[in-house]
């Protein structure tokens, strides 16, 4: 829908989701690796202002995954909504997020865009399955 422009239908269908989800979360995903950074602001912001809980970068399975520029875009949004209505909403970048570097750039993101409330299991999560494989690789 939002290759297409279809902004309405997506509100409407957003707002359904919603609806329907009674005390569950709605995470939205995105897939920014489809998506110009006007398209992932615009989405973001659609899907935040019609009761998304979460807004995810992607769901691994496309041709890339998370990137940092679609995700300081996603956080702006974030940002925006929180300093207009109180209200938080998560994060969560996903796809491509094999390292521990990779992670610290993720996390320090949301910390310096979002700030340190969000930087906890309830507001931020990076979701790559081979990460913590790495993670305590380095460790050891």
């Amino acid at each position: 829908m939002v290759l297409d422009g279809d902004y309405s239908s997506l509100e409407t269908e957003l707002i359904a989701l919603k609806a329907s989800s009674g005390n569950s979360h709605l995470k939205v995903i995105l897939e920014v690796c489809e998506l110009n950074l006007e398209q992932v602001y615009l989405a973001s912001k659609l899907a935040i202002n019609s009761g998304a809980d979460f807004i995810k970068t992607s769901t691994g399975k496309g041709k890339s995954g998370a990137s940092l520029e679609a995700s300081l875009v996603m956080c702006k949004a974030i940002k925006e909504h929180f300093d207009t209505t109180g209200n938080r909403v998560g994060f969560k970048a996903a796809g491509g997020i094999s390292t521990s570097e990779n992670a610290i750039q993720y996390y320090n993101l949301v910390k310096t865009v979002l700030g340190k409330d969000w930087v906890n299991n309830r507001y931020f999560r990076i979701g790559a399955s081979s990460l913590l494989r790495n993670i305590i690789s380095d460790l050891n």
